[in-house]
């Protein structure tokens, strides 16, 4: 029983954290504001209390307040790997490129062994809609480093493929960039990527296998 375990474990910080991310993902953010305020309470507790600020700002819909909290709670733990997601993730829904990129950037700073962050800043780097803040050779870099990491997950290792792919024909190596959309086609197959998804993947593999 939630309440029970709340009751027992009111002056523990880290169960408060467990409650409050609780009660923020089933969309009670009364009950979640409700114990955030007495986790305010606890030493030390500012950068976790800005990411559950962006937490409940983000689900209310208010975006610029959310990008506000976690960039303050990145300041000050920036090895936070919840904030680091939720900060990227809503850079880029927001298409603040530069943002993304530098922030992913900076994420791997504190963790340079991360897949998914890898494959983001691979991923970036290689499609930003702004051409100036692509960098091939990095994109190149870190979808490779996504790609050879064992604890990458599949959809980590198709995106990171077609991330290579997508550098290596930028670098002017077809025969590379051939390969690895061959690998991603195949990995998107196995895993019964969307039929659009497949598709996609294997209409680009058809455009770099015709380039001379």
């Amino acid at each position: 029983q939630i309440t029970d375990f709340i009751e027992r474990n009111l002056n523990n910080a880290d169960a408060l954290k467990e409650v409050i991310s609780f009660f923020i993902m089933v969309e009670e953010r009364g009950e979640a504001a409700l114990y955030l305020d007495r986790f305010r309470r606890f030493p030390a507790s500012d950068p976790e209390v800005k990411k559950f600020d962006g937490m409940i700002a983000e689900y209310d819909g208010k975006i610029r307040e959310a990008i506000a909290f976690y960039e303050s709670s990145f300041k000050g733990n920036p090895s936070d790997l919840t904030t680091i997601r939720y900060l990227g993730n809503l850079y880029v829904k927001q298409k603040m490129w530069d943002k993304a990129i530098k922030h992913y950037r900076r994420a791997l700073d504190f963790h340079p062994n991360e897949p998914d962050l890898l494959e983001r800043a691979g991923t970036l780097l290689v499609s930003c809609p702004v051409l100036d803040l692509r960098d091939y050779k990095a994109a190149r870099d870190f979808s490779e480093r996504a790609f050879i990491h064992t604890g990458s997950p599949p959809e980590v290792l198709i995106s990171s493929a077609y991330s290579l792919a997508e550098a290596y024909i930028a670098l002017g190596d077809k025969k590379n960039a051939v390969s690895f959309m061959n690998i991603a086609v195949s990995l998107a197959r196995n895993q019964n990527a969307p039929k659009e998804y497949i598709a996609e993947l294997e209409k680009k593999l058809k455009v770099f296998s015709s380039l001379k």
